[in-house]
């Protein structure tokens, strides 16, 4: 189990992206857990919890983001995250 902090930037905020990525997980029955929200200074976060070979899925899938948007680029870090997930959801 890995735990990563994905940065997304460029157009993502305004345009979907939040629900895209949950729905993504969804839809291809990823069992992770984690979190994905807006940051202030116009950023998406996603903070994701699972089998290596699933958050690999998830991180490309922020590298296309939704039609609407535009991403330039996504930093990843592996972090150690101590809240005790029970899904992945949408934080406001």
């Amino acid at each position: 189990m890995r735990c990563y902090k994905l940065v997304v930037y460029g157009r993502v905020q305004g345009v979907g992206f939040r629900y895209y990525i949950y729905n993504f997980i969804h839809e291809h029955l990823l069992p992770v857990e984690g979190y994905v929200r807006n940051l202030p200074q116009g950023e998406v976060e996603v903070v994701i919890q699972g089998d290596p070979h699933d958050l690999k899925l998830i991180e490309d899938a922020c590298y296309e983001g939704p039609r609407t948007g535009k991403v330039e680029h996504v930093e990843k870090m592996e972090i150690h995250y101590t809240e005790d997930f029970e899904s992945f959801s949408i934080r406001y």
